[in-house]
């Protein structure tokens, strides 16, 4: 199941206080096949995570590049999620959009702001950059028993995808200017195959638990 949770008709304009009750019915859906894993890239391996967290269902949680969970999207002081078991964040920050051709990287002012992340519940694998302009690498915490992978892989920026999709773009389109993603197309293209084939050991892995 592919999930869309802002943007689309019914939903929120912007990812700004998204029901958590509308991805907990969605896991739902799921619940009834057995047990299912969560996977999501930046702001849905934070999704990702804060399903793993907050449904018994979840049974294991793939985040490629996520926030710290309930960090604010980008120019807004709105909690990204809302309702029972939300997570309580903080905003980014009000940042000016960026103005014609000129590059934005907010995760160069935001590496500081947290030393330690989330604690995981289920197990995770936990894929992370080492040139991420976009978001800082997040940290983890590991209670006793608990399982997590970590990636990391050096070089490679924001932009984590199946592999063999084209890695020159290294900025994307953000307001009137260019959204810094990070990273070379080598180290990006490494970073994709790398991080789809430890999806994948990762989820063969569960399914036979």
């Amino acid at each position: 199941m592919a999930l869309t949770y802002f943007g689309a008709a019914g939903l929120r304009d912007r990812l700004e206080e998204v029901p958590l009750e509308y991805l907990a019915a969605a896991a739902e859906d799921l619940a009834g096949t057995g047990p299912f894993a969560v996977y999501g890239v930046s702001k849905g391996g934070e999704l990702a995570l804060v399903l793993g967290a907050t449904h018994p269902a979840v049974a294991g949680v793939a985040a490629m590049v996520p926030s710290f969970p309930g960090v604010s999207a980008l120019h807004s002081d709105l909690q990204p999620w809302s309702g029972p078991g939300a997570p309580s964040g903080m905003p980014m920050g009000h940042v000016e959009p960026p103005h014609a051709g000129e590059l934005f990287a907010p995760g160069t002012a935001f590496r500081t702001t947290r030393a330690r992340g989330p604690r995981t519940t289920v197990p995770t694998l936990l894929v992370t950059t080492g040139d991420d302009t976009v978001l800082p690498p997040l940290r983890m915490e590991v209670p006793a028993g608990k399982t997590l992978e970590r990636v990391h892989i050096q070089g490679a920026g924001h932009l984590i995808q199946p592999p063999h999709l084209p890695t020159t773009a290294t900025v994307a389109p953000y307001g009137d200017g260019w959204l810094l993603l990070g990273g070379t197309p080598a180290r990006n293209a490494l970073a994709n195959r790398t991080a789809w084939t430890r999806t994948l050991r990762f989820l063969r892995l569960l399914d036979s638990e």
